[in-house]
């Protein structure tokens, strides 16, 4: 009984374990993407700032 219930108690925290890793691979790849599109569209309003109007 009590080798059944350490079992369950290690299962448990794997999947725990895999569940939070897996959110956090999913957290980076958002950052990561927005991270991308961010400083493209930042230098695209500084350039047109910076250029002189004739």
């Amino acid at each position: 009984m009590r080798l059944k219930f350490i079992k369950l108690v290690i299962a448990v925290v794997l999947l725990n374990v895999i569940f939070v890793s897996c959110e956090k691979v999913e957290e980076a790849v958002i950052y990561d993407e927005l991270e991308l599109l961010l400083p493209k569209a930042h230098d695209e309003d500084a350039d047109t700032e910076m250029e002189p109007n004739i």
